[in-house]
């Protein structure tokens, strides 16, 4: 699953996701750049999903971007 599919299926859409961390777009794309743990864990926090599961989602996509 690529992540943002991943992010998608947990919260319905990337500017949702935004809303419910309490974030700009901007500030999204700069964390998401920037691959933080506490991000990452973040939105793993607020969905289904393990934070292991969102970082493995992430390190997946970063790789094969």
């Amino acid at each position: 699953m690529e992540f943002y599919d991943m992010i998608r299926s947990q919260y319905g859409s990337i500017d949702e996701l935004c809303v419910k961390l309490g974030i700009t777009r901007n500030q999204f794309d700069r964390q998401l750049r920037s691959g933080s743990k506490v991000f990452l864990n973040a939105i793993a926090d607020g969905c289904r999903l393990s934070r292991q599961e969102v970082a493995w989602e992430f390190k997946y996509w970063k790789e094969n971007r």
